[in-house]
């Protein structure tokens, strides 16, 4: 198949392989030969930061395919990046530390990728980056896991590395919007899996997305109701997030002027109504006319 497709269509179609084969040994994939990422790997051990910068910025390039991906992996380069911003490893240059967690961002888009960071125990390396100063560097922590969630076997080991209470202080910690957004949305992955709902139910998450609930930021006010639902899945979660008092700011979301949102917040409204508590406590707030109306809402 790949022999009819136009150029641009076979590198779209080569990117987007989840573990893809290498290209013959003859093509310019190993122009530099075949032990590139291992001279690659010493420079970068090395103390010239200008040529570590030049490195990691052509690392970045290779990694937009799959299979230099792969390539890299096998020649451990792996743990040197993990080095470049590692908490105890001194560096200093933000440049360096930024574009090594940008490029273990891209190892964790290919199914090689991520069973490497969790045999390598690298999340709790990439967890410390939640701190970090910089906003881009944060931003490449939490989406390397969003990318390393993707599979069953990532949600399982994200959850038993202990990030989930850290994302709750996390709600309240950062308050780069941006962050946020991408906080939630790890946040929504997570509640999937099968530990999730018990320790989510052991911290203040409710109450913090109660607060999110009321953000002037649409996505966050999606993401915030999306979460909440996730929570209130089984029993125990609705009786808890009534218990909450997430009824009441839920239903003031269904007059939003954001179509989504209004979507999340009734499919979160929906799972309370489950109980009868829940079923009350919104004919209480008298909403009944406001949940007849949106049934002729004529948004998709």
């Amino acid at each position: 198949m790949e022999e009819t497709l136009s150029y641009p269509r076979f590198i779209s179609f080569h990117r987007n392989q989840v573990n893809p084969e290498a290209h013959p040994k003859s093509t310019l994939t190993f122009a530099y030969g075949e032990g590139r990422f291992k001279e690659m790997q010493k420079s970068l051990s090395g103390t010239d930061n200008v040529l570590r910068t030049k490195i990691l910025i052509e690392i970045n390039e290779d990694f937009h395919q799959a299979d230099k991906v792969n390539v890299a992996l096998d020649d451990h380069i792996l743990e040197e990046l993990v080095k470049c911003f590692k908490a105890n490893s001194g560096e200093q240059d933000d440049v360096i530390r930024e574009l090594a967690s940008r490029a273990v961002l891209k190892v964790a888009q290919t199914e090689k990728g991520r069973e490497t960071l969790i045999h390598m125990k690298t999340i709790a390396e990439i967890k410390n980056l939640f701190n970090d100063a910089e906003v881009q560097i944060r931003n490449n922590a939490y989406v390397s896991l969003i990318n390393l969630a993707e599979f069953r076997f990532g949600i399982d080991a994200i959850i038993d590395a202990g990030i989930l209470p850290i994302l709750i202080d996390k709600l309240v910690l950062d308050k780069e919007e941006s962050i946020l957004i991408l906080i939630l949305t790890l946040l929504k992955v997570l509640a999937e899996g099968e530990k999730a709902p018990s320790i989510l139910l052991g911290t203040p998450a409710l109450a913090r997305l109660n607060g999110h609930l009321g953000s002037k930021n649409a996505k966050i006010r999606e993401l915030a109701a999306l979460n909440i639902g996730s929570i209130s899945f089984n029993v125990h979660g609705k009786e808890r997030t009534i218990e909450a008092h997430s009824i009441e700011p839920l239903t003031r979301m269904l007059f939003d002027k954001v179509s989504e949102v209004r979507t999340a917040d009734t499919r979160a409204l929906a799972s309370l109504a489950q109980l009868k508590a829940g079923k009350v406590e919104i004919y209480d707030l008298e909403m009944l006319d406001r949940i007849i109306e949106l049934l002729y809402d004529a948004s998709e």
